[in-house]
C-alpha cells in the first residue's frame, strides 16, 4: 500500500503510533534476569569514608545509577532524573560515581534541584561495574530491596525512554 494514498490526518496518526511503540519497545529492552543481590562492595561517602552497598540498600523500589560523573550522556542522564523523578522520591535514587571524587559530586548537585536529595556515593576504585558483570556506564540498576530485577545502559536513551523507565519502577 503506497502512503501517497492517505490523508495528512492518518499520516500523522501512524508517525504518533509509530513513535509511541519506539518509547515503549526502548523502554522495554531492559534486561531482566533472574533477581541477584546487590554485590557486597566498600564504597566511600561523597566526604570520603568508607562505606558498604549493603548500607545503600532501601525498602522497595529503588535505583541506583553508575556513571562515571563526566560523560556525553551523563550530563542529559542527571538533568532528565532531576526532572523524571520526583523530589519526594528522590531518596529512592543512589547515584555512584565509578572513579569520582567529591569536587565532581559538588560540581554536578549544584546545577540539578532535586539530585541534592538522591544519596551520592564514589566508587574510587572502579569495582562496581565489574561486579555488576558490566563494563560500560552511565548504567541504571533497577532493585527491590537488596535485589537487582533489571539494569540498563543509559547511554543513548532519549528522555521519553528514561522517563518511561524511571517511572515504570519508581512510581
Amino acid at each position: 500500500m503506497s502512503t501517497n494514498c492517505l490523508s495528512p490526518c492518518v499520516k500523522s496518526s501512524i508517525a504518533i503510533l509509530l513513535a509511541v511503540a519506539g518509547v515503549i519497545a526502548g523502554a522495554a529492552r531492559v534486561t531482566t534476569q533472574a533477581p541477584a543481590s546487590l554485590p557486597s562492595l566498600t564504597v566511600a561517602t561523597t566526604a570520603g569514608l568508607p562505606q558498604t552497598t549493603d548500607a545503600l540498600v532501601r525498602a522497595g523500589a529503588w535505583v541506583m545509577v553508575v556513571s562515571p560523573g563526566s560523560c556525553p550522556p551523563c550530563g542529559a542522564l542527571f538533568t532528565t532524573l532531576d526532572t523524571a523523578v520526583p523530589s519526594s522520591e528522590m531518596s529512592r535514587v543512589v547515584i555512584a560515581l565509578s572513579g569520582g571524587t567529591p569536587a565532581q559530586v559538588l560540581a554536578v548537585q549544584p546545577r540539578h534541584v532535586h539530585l541534592g536529595r538522591a544519596e551520592w556515593v564514589l566508587d574510587p576504585s572502579r569495582l562496581l561495574l565489574p561486579a555488576l558483570g558490566v563494563s560500560g556506564s552511565p548504567l541504571l540498576v533497577g532493585l527491590r530491596d537488596d535485589r537487582i530485577h533489571w539494569m540498563r545502559s543509559a547511554a543513548g536513551m532519549s528522555e521519553a525512554q528514561l522517563r518511561a523507565v524511571l517511572s515504570s519502577w519508581i512510581r
